[in-house]
């Protein structure tokens, strides 16, 4: 009977993300405490978790706590981000470490939620502002779609009025240039949006909430 792979931590490489420099851990509880999240350590003043999207409806990314081996008799603590999308990954900053006798480590303990609290705000804000100018971008390309399309079905329409519109009846007619009408207003539409798009990216929020 074949065994189980053993899951370990692995470190990733170091990157920065609104100012922190952060290194993303995945298997954390293979070698390192986890604490908890910052809310739990803290529930007075932390808040529960920050919403990344821009609507501030689905996922929420919380600070967390992790635990790195003690030090020359000191208890050391080092501020994280727990990965909402994945178990037992965090993005934690290994150059800030709170450290205290091992008896005495609660207000450690605090000051490292405070600072995972703070990072984990901080890393929501980058989340929504990317994801914000990302939705404003895919959504200039969805208009300049429907500006090509609705421009290409309208020639069509009136390449076909131009030639056969004696042999059509009055009512296809009016019902024909109604059509080509509302396409003309559609790249009207997909024009204006590109353009408040492009002069603020957040313009799309408004018509979302």
């Amino acid at each position: 009977m074949k065994c189980k792979a053993q899951k370990t931590i692995i470190y990733n490489p170091e990157f920065t993300i609104a100012g922190d420099r952060l290194r993303w851990i995945e298997n954390a509880s293979d070698g390192l405490r986890i604490v908890g999240t910052a809310h739990e350590i803290d529930r007075n003043s932390l808040a529960f978790g920050y919403y990344m999207d821009p609507l501030c409806e689905f996922e929420a990314v919380s600070g967390a706590v992790l635990q790195l081996p003690g030090q020359a008799g000191e208890a050391r603590f080092v501020p994280a981000v727990a990965d909402p999308f994945n178990d037992d990954c965090y993005l934690a900053d290994f150059g800030d470490v709170y450290a205290a006798p091992g008896h005495d480590c609660e207000e450690a303990k605090r000051d490292a939620a405070r600072a995972a609290d703070g990072m984990a705000e901080r890393y929501a804000e980058a989340e929504r502002e990317y994801l914000t100018l990302e939705t404003a971008k895919m959504r200039q390309e969805e208009a300049r779609e429907r500006i090509c399309d609705a421009r290409k079905l309208a020639s069509a329409l009136v390449a076909d009025m131009r030639t056969c519109g004696h042999a059509l009846p009055p009512s296809i007619r009016d019902t024909l240039r109604l059509r080509v009408r509302a396409l003309r207003a559609d790249v009207a539409s997909a024009a204006k949006e590109i353009r408040d798009l492009t002069r603020n990216p957040c313009a799309w929020l408004e018509g979302a909430r």
